[in-house]
């Protein structure tokens, strides 16, 4: 394996992940990544909100991956990442392909949300999404920059379906 696909474990949460990686689109060298499978899905999913976690005063789109995965996905289908958020790319292409209508896909999401999706209030993705960075105060900045990071493991760390 290169070294820039060795894994390495994320101390915070014992979750192994592939760090510095070239192509987001070789998972291994077997097999490149599919958005509509589940399991490419969540690991995706959890790269995100680790690194997130790891960056606290950024957004989902800041994500450097996002670039790779993008351009793959528009030369792939012609589309882009629903809502920034591979579980809903994945929840939308089932719910699409099973019941054939663009509305009502959550049902479908991989991950067992806290209240039943992820923008219930209840939701630490909600919680997260709430949070405003005041960079000109730098007191409130440090705490909320702890609060996000918090609350991005936590997503991080949901249990799949």
């Amino acid at each position: 394996m290169p070294e820039n696909m060795m894994c390495k474990s994320h101390k915070s949460n014992s979750i192994a992940y592939i760090d510095n990686f070239d192509g987001i689109f070789n998972l291994t060298p077997q097999r490149e990544f599919d958005p509509h499978n589940k399991k490419d899905a969540i690991e995706l999913h959890r790269r995100l909100w680790i690194w997130l976690s790891e960056n606290p005063s950024k957004e989902k789109d800041d994500w450097p991956e996002f670039k790779k995965i993008r351009e793959y996905i528009f030369r792939w289908n012609g589309m882009q990442i629903k809502n920034h958020c591979f579980c809903c790319e994945y929840a939308n292409h089932v719910y699409l392909k099973t019941e054939g209508s663009r509305s009502g896909y959550c049902s479908h999401c991989p991950i067992k949300w806290p209240g039943g999706h992820c923008e219930d209030d209840y939701s630490p993705y909600s919680k997260w999404n709430g949070i405003i960075i005041d960079m000109d105060d730098p007191l409130q900045d440090e705490m909320d920059l702890i609060i996000s990071s918090k609350y991005a493991l936590e997503v991080a760390n949901l249990k799949e379906k």
